[in-house]
């Protein structure tokens, strides 16, 4: 399963795509120090793709920057070259290396030999084979100890995250337990697809449950109870003394089919009209935004409840990633026989087989770009202009000094 699950890809940068989007199911993007400015100064177009990539969950590896002990002491040389790669990347100018505020990290020695949790026992249908398998822990564990000094670092960029590797080939030297601390370091939701996302193509998403709209979608048991109760009431007591007092008991031959299905089409009816006929829908926003850059990276788990299905289906933005959220991705039974149709166009457009009537829908809607969005402070930092289009209830400031306001 993890041979199949696991791919790498060597592409020339003319062969990367021209969006971002075409890069959504890519996890970790690896690139020596000179590709990276041969990249930039020869094909910034494409560069840019990879930018929005890394800034709205990606990771990006950079080898072959050079000494890193410039991150925990006071080498010119080595803060050079770090200042040197965020203004490459287009990164926020680091807090004094030296600093404890730094974003830049090094691993810690004492992680290093440890396993790694690649996936938790999970059970999940192969269709190749036809089967449920059971797909156990897998680790991966280290001997020996670390090197004096570290041969990576990392932080965080906007929603992504970047690894400086201090040798031109630090995975292919004799020490190939580097894979294991760079990724026993790194939390698996950095560099895991279906972890980073939340949601996963092999097992179920149990998250789903917690994105349902509140009031529909629901059997109304209390109405149902009152109507069968009512129902009862009518097509027996009643029914048999009213045709008792007009001497009419025979009637009961089709009185009690005629308020059965009465009471059947009252049922009906009352449901479709409790969840109504239009598309209802519940969106749970992450926004981040790069005011120096102007760029925003923005995720989005968006949830829809239909009680009849759009003839049109649902449609979204051309530029950005939007991955359907099922509870049971495998579920054969019931997605089989289900044909399905998506239209890529102007937009995208999921147009049928995705939003279907009386059932919940969800997606999971990533977009990176540019914005106006920001927030403008005055110089004292006391007062604050807000151009984000949307009223704050809540504004945490940290000063560079680290202070909270």
């Amino acid at each position: 399963i993890a041979e199949q699950v696991a791919h790498c890809e060597y592409v020339h940068p003319q062969d990367l795509p021209d969006r971002w989007i075409g890069l959504s199911s890519v996890d970790i993007i690896y690139l020596s120090w000179s590709d990276l400015k041969r990249i930039q100064q020869q094909a910034p177009e494409r560069w840019d793709v990879i930018d929005a990539w890394l800034r709205n969950g990606g990771m990006l590896w950079v080898s072959g920057v050079g000494s890193l002990t410039g991150l925990n002491q006071s080498a010119t040389h080595d803060n050079q070259r770090l200042a040197e790669v965020e203004r490459l990347l287009n990164m926020p100018a680091a807090i004094p290396l030296s600093s404890e505020l730094s974003p830049w990290q090094l691993p810690r020695p004492k992680t290093y030999g440890n396993q790694v949790d690649v996936m938790s026992p999970q059970q999940v249908f192969v269709p190749e084979i036809g089967q449920w398998l059971v797909l156990s822990d897998q680790r991966f564990s280290a001997g020996g100890k670390p090197a004096v000094v570290a041969p990576f670092a990392y932080r965080p960029h906007q929603l992504g995250t970047v690894v400086l590797w201090a040798d031109d080939a630090p995975l292919t030297n004799q020490d190939i337990w580097h894979w294991q601390w760079v990724f026993q370091t790194l939390e698996p939701a950095t560099w895991m697809g279906s972890r980073r996302n939340g949601v996963s193509k092999l097992v179920k998403n149990e998250e789903f449950f917690h994105f349902l709209i509140p009031g529909v979608g629901l059997a109304p048991v209390n109405a149902f109870r009152l109507m069968m109760t009512l129902f009862v009431i009518v097509i027996g007591p009643l029914n048999y003394t009213l045709l008792r007092r007009w001497d009419r008991p025979n009637w009961m031959l089709y009185t009690v089919p005629a308020c059965a299905l009465l009471a059947t089409l009252g049922i009906l009816g009352y449901a479709t009209l409790a969840d109504g006929t239009t598309t209802r829908t519940q969106t749970l926003n992450l926004v981040y935004v790069d005011q120096a850059e102007g760029h925003a990276a923005t995720w989005s788990r968006q949830s829809y409840y239909a009680g009849i299905a759009p003839a049109d289906g649902a449609a979204f933005p051309a530029d950005v990633t939007a991955i359907p959220v099922l509870y049971e991705p495998l579920d054969r039974m019931r997605f089989s026989a289900m044909p399905r149709r998506l239209e890529w166009g102007a937009s995208q457009r999921f147009a049928h087989g995705y939003l279907t009537s009386r059932n919940t829908t969800q997606f999971l809607v990533q977009r990176s770009r540019g914005t106006e969005m920001r927030l403008n402070f005055d110089a004292e930092a006391t007062s604050v202009e807000n151009q984000l289009g949307g009223e704050i209830l809540t504004l945490l400031v940290r000063s560079h000094n680290g202070d909270y306001y």
